[in-house]
């Protein structure tokens, strides 16, 4: 067999590859750098709200409204909640907060998976939602994205979702209400299990560093509601990131 059949055949279980599962296959990982984005704060500032939105922007950055779909893909979103195993859920929902026990190894399987999604994604953008409250918690999530040998580099950027302890406090006792009418489990509301009481000892938590970029998000509003004023708030404070990161403007 030829080269140019061999390239042939390749190609072709590519694209019969693709039609039979619907899906085609990841990218190969940049080999330039890439970045993240890491939202910050305490509980209620907003963070998996506004990096839903921060995505969906990223996205849409020089691209067509007809290629929307692909665009979503473009800027992956994660959420560093989806990381913590059962034990740390269940101390949380109890009000109980979480030790450097907790924390370190969490905070890893968040850097790792951001990593390869900044990686393989067609932007070399990933955003990641993190409370990330200590100075040490973001030195770690810089250090694992980078380790010895990973490829690309990735340039990571802090951004602090600034809001009054008032707003706060009222973002979470909403979110409370909505766990009360549901079936009880406190995942199953906009994924969030942390209890309400956490929000002092997080606060108290909170370390300025010169690495971190401030972002207002003190709008009041309810920022579980993504559909209605929610989710335009959320916009405006999206492409506030945006602009602080130099990532573009608005779209």
């Amino acid at each position: 067999m030829t080269a140019k059949t061999t390239e042939a055949t390749c190609a072709m279980s590519s694209t019969n590859d693709e039609k039979t599962t619907g899906r085609t296959n990841p990218p190969p990982p940049s080999s330039r750098r890439a970045r993240l984005v890491v939202l910050t704060g305490p509980c209620g500032s907003g963070k998996t709200t506004v990096g839903r939105a921060l995505s969906a922007l990223l996205g849409s950055i020089g691209s067509s409204s007809a290629a929307a779909e692909a665009a979503a893909a473009a800027a992956p979103f994660l959420d560093a909640d989806d990381y913590h195993d059962a034990a740390a859920k269940l101390k949380m929902s109890k009000g109980e907060p979480l030790d450097d026990g907790d924390r370190l190894p969490w905070l890893a399987r968040a850097a790792a998976a951001s990593r390869d999604a900044a990686a393989f994604s067609p932007s070399h953008v990933a955003v990641l939602a993190c409370s990330a409250l200590k100075k040490k918690y973001r030195d770690l999530l810089v250090e694992v994205a980078n380790e010895a040998g990973a490829v690309p580099a990735i340039d990571v950027d802090f951004v602090l979702l600034r809001a009054r302890k008032e707003s706060l406090q009222a973002r979470l006792e909403r979110r409370q209400e909505k766990t009360q009418r549901s079936s009880g489990a406190a995942e199953e509301v906009a994924g969030h299990f942390l209890h309400p009481s956490l929000l002092k000892s997080q606060l108290e938590a909170w370390e300025d560093s010169e690495e971190v970029m401030v972002v207002e998000n003190d709008d009041g509003g309810d920022e579980d509601d993504e559909s209605g004023a929610g989710g335009a708030a959320a916009r405006r404070t999206a492409e506030a990131v945006l602009l602080a990161v130099g990532l573009g403007g608005k779209q």
